[in-house]
C-alpha cells in the first residue's frame, strides 16, 4: 500500500532511494545515517507546511491571491496548492463552503475596521478627534496653560504635540494599507472561486435572474412594453377611422339608426322642424 502521508518524503525520493539501495555486501551500519536523515526532514516539512498559512485572530485564514492561482500535482495526479493541499476541485463541497463563508466573516469585519480607520485618519487631520487618549488631554491642557512660558517653549511643546499626531496618522495609514491589501486579496480569491465554478456574475446571463432588483427591473421593462404595444394599437385603430377617406353619412341618418337600434318611434316632422327652430 502506497504512502500518502504529506509529511513523508516525495515518491521521486523513495525511488531514488530504492535505486540507490546498497548491495548485500555492504553492512547495515552504513544505511543508518540515510534512515536517520528521512526522519529529521519529516518534521521540517510538517513545520514548513504549517507555517505556510498566517491565521488571524478572528479565525479568518489570510493567503496572497498568488497561493490561491497556482496549483501543482502531485505523485497521484492530483491538484495542489503552493502549500500542499488539495485543490478546491478535489475538496467536500460543504468543508469548501464553509472556507468561504469564514472568509467573507473576516472580510466584512476587515471593511468595518477600515471605515474606523479611515474616520479616525480623517479627526486627525481635522483636529476634531473625539476619544483623544489622557496624554492628547494633558499635552492640551499644558497648551493652554503655557502662557507664563517663554515662546520657545511654546513652540516646543506645540511641535512636540504635532509630532505625536503625526505618529498617530502614520499608523493609521499603515493600518489603512494593511487592510486594503488584505481585503482585495479576499475579493480576488473569492471571485476566482466563482469564476473557477461558472458561477461568476459575468457569466449569468441577465434575462435567467428570477430574483431580486434586477428581475423587478425586468417586469417592470415587460409591462412597459405591453402598455406601449396597445397604446399604439388603439391609437392606429382612431387614426382609421376617423382620418380614413370614405362617403359622408346624410345628418339624420345616423340618429334614426340609434332611434331603430333603441326602439322608440320615430318623432314627427313638425316636431323636428321645432326643434331646428329651436
Amino acid at each position: 500500500m502506497e504512502d500518502t502521508d504529506m509529511a513523508s518524503p516525495p515518491s521521486s525520493f523513495r525511488a531514488a532511494s530504492h535505486s540507490t539501495a546498497p548491495p548485500p555486501s555492504v553492512t547495515s551500519s552504513q544505511t543508518q545515517p540515510s534512515q536517520q536523515l528521512s526522519q529529521q526532514q519529516q518534521p521540517t516539512e510538517a513545520k514548513q507546511k504549517a507555517r505556510s498559512k498566517r491565521v488571524v485572530k478572528d479565525g479568518y485564514i489570510y493567503q496572497p491571491y498568488k497561493d490561491y492561482s497556482h496549483h501543482g500535482h502531485d505523485h497521484e495526479g492530483r491538484g495542489l496548492g503552493t502549500d500542499g493541499e488539495e485543490s478546491l476541485s478535489s475538496k467536500d463541497s460543504n468543508q469548501a463552503s464553509a472556507t468561504r463563508i469564514l472568509e467573507l466573516s473576516g472580510l466584512e469585519r476587515r471593511i468595518v475596521q477600515l471605515l474606523e480607520t479611515a474616520g479616525q485618519a480623517i479627526q486627525i487631520l481635522s483636529g476634531d478627534v473625539d476619544g483623544e487618549d489622557k496624554d492628547d488631554e494633558e499635552t492640551g491642557k499644558r497648551l493652554l496653560s503655557a502662557a507664563s512660558l517663554s515662546q520657545e517653549a511654546r513652540q516646543a511643546m506645540a511641535k512636540s504635540y504635532a509630532e505625536e499626531r503625526a505618529k498617530k496618522f502614520e499608523t493609521l495609514a499603515a493600518g489603512y494599507a494593511t487592510l486594503v491589501n488584505e481585503i482585495q486579496s479576499g475579493l480576488r480569491r473569492q471571485f476566482h472561486y466563482l469564476t473557477k465554478a461558472g458561477i461568476s456574475s459575468s457569466q449569468v446571463p441577465f434575462k435567467n435572474v428570477v430574483y431580486g432588483e434586477e428581475k423587478e427591473l425586468e417586469t417592470w421593462l415587460n409591462a412597459v412594453d405591453v402598455l406601449k404595444a396597445s397604446t399604439n394599437g388603439l391609437i392606429e385603430r382612431v387614426e382609421n377611422e376617423l382620418l380614413s377617406p370614405g362617403p359622408r353619412k346624410a345628418p339624420g341618418a345616423e340618429t334614426a339608426a340609434t332611434e331603430a337600434a333603441s326602439g322608440a318611434p320615430p318623432l314627427p316632422s313638425s316636431s323636428s322642424s321645432s326643434l331646428e327652430a329651436l
